[in-house]
């Protein structure tokens, strides 16, 4: 086998507090849902491979269906950067029968190669994307309402929808209203103003006419908890980058 160069990888990441722990857990924020077997197809041939996407395709997803015959027949599967094994979860007695049916799982276990581990240890970095302190308070989607995009992708002048959990934007006095920020790739805030909506799972409001295209991520200051106020503010971080056009 050829000794493939290490790359250098950057992951980013959103740290969640544990407040048992008093810690914070990472979780890697991706800007996409998965990739599938014609989106991989798509990227090899437009890196000029020698094959048509659909004959590419067309094999990956007969080799998928070899590897999981066999992972269901009950045997272990390896490739050069993966081990699938089959699991059987659960607890039994002495004659084989499960002690609680409802726990009983067939699953897989799934382990990276020395190779693959290799290029883990070797290639990848972080970088901390995003902090959410708070229980529970969060940002799940944002909606150009004008071009109807959710893929962070906004227009200037356009009427947008932030969606998620305790994103009311408040101050200390839960009269006013607290701070919705884009920070671009330099760290120049622009502070916009909730309009219309601005309650506990959904806000609206307008990107600034001036605003630069590029690349900005997105926060709420926020005052706001269920049922009270809080005494120091809170700082929600949308996970993913939002990209003026």
């Amino acid at each position: 086998m050829l000794k493939r160069k290490i790359n250098k990888y950057l992951w980013k990441v959103k740290l969640r507090k544990n407040q048992l722990a008093q810690a914070y857990t990472a979780s890697v924020v991706q800007n996409r849902k998965s990739y599938g077997w014609e989106d991989l197809a798509r990227i090899l041939v437009q890196e000029r491979i020698e094959v048509r996407e659909e004959m590419l395709l067309y094999i990956a997803k007969l080799m998928e269906e070899k590897l999981v015959e066999r992972l269901l027949e009950g045997e272990a599967v390896q490739t050069e950067y993966f081990r699938f094994k089959p699991v059987v979860r659960g607890t039994f007695d002495a004659m084989g029968e499960p002690v609680e049916k409802d726990k009983l799982q067939y699953t897989l276990s799934i382990i990276p190669t020395q190779e693959l581990r290799t290029l883990l240890d070797n290639g990848v970095a972080y970088e901390v994307a995003a902090v959410q302190e708070q229980g529970g308070a969060y940002i799940s989607r944002v909606e150009d309402l004008y071009t109807g995009a959710a893929d962070g992708t906004l227009g200037c002048t356009h009427l947008v929808r932030l969606y998620g959990n305790k994103v009311k934007c408040v101050d200390e006095t839960g009269e006013g209203k607290g701070r919705l920020v884009l920070t671009d790739a330099q760290g120049r805030e622009t502070d916009m103003t909730p309009i219309g909506e601005n309650n506990p799972s959904t806000l609206t409001f307008v990107v600034p006419e001036n605003l630069e295209p590029g690349k900005y991520r997105l926060r709420i200051e926020t005052y706001f908890t269920s049922g009270s106020l809080l005494k120091k503010v809170r700082r929600i971080e949308y996970d993913k980058t939002i990209r003026i056009a």
